[in-house]
């Protein structure tokens, strides 16, 4: 997690003892050992913020008494015992706040660790913490299954240097292994669960000198495992932002089978995206609805809308999002959606052709250019297309183009200049961004014209109505205001220097 923490993986023959007398010859001092014995809820954020921060939360029961452990680079914040409220408080709450901004948390994992805890004592005055454990973790159903045992250590005082100078004898005269991974980590690796934020791992990137049939199952199983990742999630409604991921990672892999259709099989190709389509649309429908609950508030504030107004609106939305989610959810645990499931990760794990033909194959670095040249050519003819007041649907075309293209050019972003892409495709994204606020907003704005519909014909209340009317404006406010920006956000887009040739 951090320069001051290191943990060792410890052979089931080895005895604490052995390693005691072995670190006394070699002149390191250690204290009495005392037994050690907890039970840590592991938590994190949909997104993983405190993984991506190099920091643990825990709530751990020790000793018949509950505490919030969090440890992160700056060192060890407790709040102790745990009160009434089932969230941390004090000085915890607000480094919790910093690293989370406010997002929700959910419980990764449950650790069981017995053993026992002692001091070193080392060289140039350093010291150090130690637990000497064997772990046990929590599966679905309640079980424990067995996991690592693992020496842990957390350089308390002296330099750096010297916490290098312990694992080097720790590996070397105590034949230890170095353990890769923390108790969350060994715990959901055990369990076969992503890291928390599910990023992708090493082993689905794509390189350089990766043949595009290669590549191509490389990024059909990344969206693989961002689907089931965010699966669980967005079928408990934890967090919209599960939906949100198994949304992207989605389309992103229809994307995939789109561009990559000759590596990958054209009629294999074309069924997997036509079946993923029924399911895009279903997650596309919640997603809007979330994205319009979320922005309502502010808009009503704007409009003016009166509270019986904003009540009969925000109970419309809801009941729509509940009945799109039932047939969201209904699918998603359907036989046919699991079986589609399979059948990607199958695609995914296929062996490539031994003899490929054509762009498929070509290495990843040659065939970049010849794959994602055409997306953009077609983003920029559609531009041109476009008229002086363009409609909204001319819009929504040029917006799934940029999309496209974006999804494209990130496949082969391993391939490309570093710092060259990353100024491309944040302009691109900012384009993006721009013509999704504004598909937003026309989406609301036909939500609200079917709301209003509604509301004449059960005879809802006069002010309902014009209330409504008043949102339809502001909605058109934001439509104009998004159309303003297009033209310099697109300049700045296509003086951004390409990634490739």
């Amino acid at each position: 997690m951090d320069a001051r923490r290191a943990a060792f993986l410890v052979g089931q023959s080895r005895r604490l003892s052995s390693l005691v007398s072995a670190l006394c010859r070699t002149g390191y001092a250690v204290s009495k050992q005392q037994p050690f014995e907890a039970e840590d809820v592991c938590f994190d954020t949909q997104n993983g913020a405190l993984y991506k921060a190099g920091a643990r939360l825990k709530r751990r029961l020790q000793a018949g008494r509950e505490n919030w452990l969090l440890e992160t680079g700056d060192g060890l914040i407790a709040e102790s015992p745990l009160q009434q409220s089932s969230s941390p408080g004090g000085e915890l709450s607000a480094k919790l706040q910093e690293i989370t901004k406010g997002r929700e948390l959910f419980v990764q994992a449950r650790v069981k660790s017995r053993g026992r805890a002692f001091f070193i004592e080392g060289f140039a005055e350093s010291s150090f913490g130690a637990l000497f454990v064997s772990e046990k973790f929590a599966t679905e159903n309640g079980s424990w299954l067995d996991g690592r045992r693992a020496l842990e250590v957390v350089q308390l005082a002296g330099p750096p240097q010297e916490l290098a100078r312990l694992g080097t004898f720790l590996r070397g005269a105590s034949g230890l292994a170095d353990g890769e991974c923390d108790a969350l980590e060994a715990a959901l690796a055990a369990l076969g669960l992503p890291l928390p934020g599910a990023p992708i791992p090493e082993r689905l990137k794509v390189q350089p000198d990766d043949a595009v049939v290669l590549a191509a199952r490389k990024v059909i199983a990344q969206q693989a495992y961002k689907m089931s990742a965010n699966l669980r999630g967005t079928m408990d409604d934890r967090d919209n932002e599960f939906l949100h991921d198994l949304r992207v990672a989605t389309r992103r892999a229809r994307s995939a089978l789109r561009l990559f259709a000759e590596g990958l099989g054209p009629r294999r190709a074309e069924s997997l995206h036509a079946e993923m389509g029924s399911i895009a649309r279903l997650l596309g429908k919640v997603r809007d609805l979330d994205v319009f609950l979320e922005n309502l508030p502010e808009r009503m504030e704007r409009a003016r809308m009166l509270p019986p107004s904003r009540e009969w609106l925000l109970g419309c939305v809801k009941a729509r999002r509940a009945e799109a989610r039932d047939d969201l959810v209904g699918q998603l645990a359907s036989k046919r959606f699991l079986n589609l499931l399979e059948r990607v990760g199958r695609l995914a794990s296929s062996k490539p052709p031994s003899f490929p033909k054509g762009i498929a194959s070509l290495p990843a670095t040659e065939a970049a250019p010849l794959l994602v040249g055409p997306a953009s050519k077609r983003l920029l003819r559609q531009w041109r297309k476009l008229a002086t007041a363009p409609e909204a649907a001319e819009l929504h075309r040029l917006r799934i183009l940029a999309k496209r293209f974006r999804y494209a050019a990130e496949f082969f972003r391993p391939v490309f200049d570093d710092e060259s892409a990353g100024q491309y495709l944040s302009a691109l994204v900012s384009l993006q961004d721009c013509l999704g606020a504004h598909q937003d907003a026309a989406a609301a704005e036909a939500f609200l014209q079917e709301a209003a519909k509604e509301a004449a014909a059960t005879n809802a209340p006069p002010a309902v109505i014009l209330d409504l009317g008043s949102l339809i404006q502001v909605l058109r406010e934001e439509s104009a205001f998004h159309r303003a920006q297009l033209t310099q956000l697109w300049k700045a887009f296509r003086q951004a220097k390409l990634p490739f040739s």
